[in-house]
């Protein structure tokens, strides 16, 4: 049995689930929902206050008083950072907040691993401020990406010109940061060793990123075809009026006579779609007793051609799996539903293959982010990629047939 197609709908849907999929599998960090991370955040010194009142030993190299500094220049983002908006705007308020909070642990950890705490056995567990940030936001759970992540958005933050005055970053607004004179070095320090940590999982969240933008890309020019497709249709059924038969070739010429820079990417779209048999008067002959409507034929045609397109970045996404990546390869298969006897085979490959080089070929398409190949060049190795297994595909495919 070949491998089971899933619905174009349902791979789009599946595909905007695919990173939180892998990235449980792979057991990341699960932010707080941001209202949930306001509120603690709110808190925060108050909690920190009834932990060390319960054992004074952990505070015992420690001041107290720099300790609610610290907490305040967290606090201090509240009023600053949005408690509502777009996805986007919200996403980003998130992570410039987790940075805060992410760094302050970081940077608890670090000073308890200097010679006057680890000569007395001192550890971090040691600080009230450590085991609160941990209790609080779950942070045995924090790993390497969402701590770069994070904390890149809190520098970018901090370092953004203050619009309010003359030559003033935003971090100058925090009385914390301006007293502690190496703030911005130590928070460098930790992303750099941070992003060091989370090489392998970037690399897999960039190969991830690829199919998503594939998936994006298929969604603008789904539309920007459904938007022409009545007058597309039209033209090729008015000449049917006159004409008992055309080819696809005649359909082909016909529709780019029509093609202007508005509309001529979506033409292409439309094309690529088109009966390899041609269109009588009557329709499209699916089989010898059965006709369909061209403008019915074309809605599916579509739609499938968009699917294979889809499933040809998956294709490309799994020929990027190395061995050491077998969470990223199961997130690939689960979502592509290719599991138990439902596995991909060498027809569906060289179908979805082809689709999506037609596709990656189309002038001024939308991009797609490939910089799980290279981050400056990678559409362009992506494409040397994208050719040779095509061709490897289609040897190994002739041969079976033979």
């Amino acid at each position: 049995m070949g491998y089971i197609v899933p619905e174009y709908s349902d791979l789009q849907k599946k595909t905007d689930d695919l990173e939180d999929y892998f990235n449980r599998l792979c057991k990341r960090y699960i932010s707080l929902r941001y209202e949930e991370l306001r509120s603690k955040v709110t808190a925060l010194e108050k909690k920190y206050d009834e932990k060390i009142t319960k054992k004074t030993s952990w505070f015992s190299f420690s001041n107290p008083e720099l300790r609610r500094d610290q907490t305040a220049c967290i606090a201090q983002l509240l009023p600053k950072l949005p408690e509502a908006g777009e996805k986007e705007q919200i996403n980003l308020a998130q992570n410039i907040l987790q940075g805060a909070i992410f760094y302050r642990y970081k940077r608890i950890t670090v000073s308890y691993q200097g010679v006057a705490y680890s000569f007395l056995g001192y550890t971090p567990e040691n600080s009230a401020l450590s085991r609160t940030l941990e209790e609080e936001f779950h942070l045995l759970e924090l790993d390497d990406e969402t701590l770069a992540t994070c904390c890149e958005a809190y520098l970018a933050y901090l370092r953004q010109p203050d619009k309010s005055r003359t030559n003033k970053k935003v971090g100058d607004l925090f009385p914390y940061i301006q007293e502690d004179g190496e703030f911005y070095k130590k928070l460098e320090q930790v992303i750099t060793v941070a992003k060091i940590g989370a090489q392998a999982i970037r690399q897999q969240l960039q190969i991830i990123a690829f199919v998503k933008s594939v998936a994006h890309a298929l969604r603008e020019t789904d539309k920007g075809v459904d938007d022409i497709f009545t007058e597309l249709s039209e033209v090729v059924l008015e000449k049917l009026k006159a004409e008992p038969y055309l080819t696809k070739q005649d359909i082909v010429s016909l529709l780019r006579s029509k093609k202007t820079p508005k509309n001529q990417i979506f033409v292409e779209i439309f094309i690529l779609s088109l009966p390899r048999q041609g269109v009588t008067k009557s329709g499209v002959q699916i089989e010898e007793d059965w006709i369909k409507p061209f403008k019915d034929y074309m809605v599916e045609a579509l739609s499938i051609t968009s699917n294979y397109v889809l499933i040809g970045s998956y294709v490309m996404a799994l020929s990027l799996c190395k061995t050491e990546r077998p969470k990223l390869k199961d997130a690939l298969n689960h979502t592509l539903g290719a599991k138990g006897v439902n596995q991909l085979d060498d027809d569906t490959i060289a179908l979805a293959l082809e689709a999506f080089k037609t596709y990656v070929e189309i002038p001024g398409r939308p991009a797609m982010d490939c910089k799980a190949w290279n981050l400056d060049t990678g559409e362009e190795h992506m494409r040397q990629d994208l050719i040779e297994l095509y061709n490897r595909v289609m040897k190994r495919t002739a041969s079976l047939a033979c």
